[in-house]
């Protein structure tokens, strides 16, 4: 009987780990859904030679202290796109000529974005990246959209 006892404790555990892991997903995509700032994302998948590559992004607040930084794969700043100025709620369009901020090329590599929100203390690293010196299979034609929370389809936002 005691060892009978003892299977029933343990299920009862089993039990109570599952609905506490449900319950922490469930909340995790409710705190997501509500802290979706930055989205719909669009890079330029691959930077062409001498070209540049589009950075898109829709904001859904306004904020007077942003800046928004190309980053590398190690998200260390590369180039500031916007620094210490106003980014409204809306659609922001950016370009990236493949530089640091020195004015210097960049080594081949993946690279991304960084929104930070000064007045709002958000860091925000929204999916995707851009390549650079990659092959140019993938064209430069910006991505598709990548929603927080969502996966990349293969050969797009990174």
């Amino acid at each position: 009987m005691e060892r009978s006892g003892e299977a029933r404790a343990g299920s009862w555990l089993l039990i109570g780990l599952l609905v506490l892991s449900v319950s922490a997903f469930g909340l995790t995509r409710v705190l997501r859904s509500t802290d979706d700032i930055v989205n719909t994302v669009e890079l330029t998948r691959n930077l062409p030679p001498g070209g540049e590559a589009e950075v898109r992004f829709v904001t859904t607040i306004s904020d007077p202290d942003a800046d928004v930084f190309i980053i590398d794969s190690d998200e260390a700043r590369v180039k500031a796109l916007l620094e210490g100025e106003e980014l409204p709620a809306g659609q922001h369009d950016f370009s990236w000529d493949g530089t640091d901020d020195s004015g210097a090329e960049v080594p081949d590599g993946e690279y991304g974005i960084r929104v930070v929100l000064g007045a709002e203390g958000r860091d925000i690293v929204p999916p995707g990246s851009i390549a650079v010196g990659a092959d140019d299979a993938g064209g430069s034609e910006p991505t598709a959209p990548v929603l927080p929370g969502e996966e990349p389809e293969d050969g797009e936002g990174g």
